[in-house]
């Protein structure tokens, strides 16, 4: 609804808002793969392939095919959090800029 309000009916827009969200994807794929591989070019290769060619390419060519996008792209971000929290790994700063800092830690915690 919110892509209508602002888009109005021109569907050129929503596949926009479509491809920005799968390039939102990547990028959170790679973060994930070099966060826990530490390996950043085998995680590039793999993150480029999905860039190409998605699991499901219809969810990025598709406009009524959002909600695969957003679950995806929600996946990505709670697989993150969960690597964070379980290996103790440091994610990289451009997409945990904020937990990095000493004010989210909490006394207990194992983050170093």
């Amino acid at each position: 609804m919110l892509d209508v309000q602002i888009f109005g009916l021109d569907p050129a827009a929503h596949h926009v808002v479509n491809l920005v969200i799968h390039v939102v994807n990547v990028i959170l794929l790679f973060s994930l793969l070099a966060g826990t591989t530490l390996q950043p070019w085998p995680s590039a290769l793999a993150a480029a392939l999905f860039a190409v060619h998605p699991l499901n390419v219809q969810t990025v060519a598709w406009v009524s095919e959002r909600k695969s996008l957003l679950s995806t792209a929600f996946w990505l971000l709670t697989l993150l959090a969960y690597a964070q929290r379980i290996e103790g790994r440091r994610m990289p700063r451009s997409i945990w800029p904020s937990f990095s800092s000493p004010r989210w830690r909490s006394p207990r915690s194992r983050w170093p």
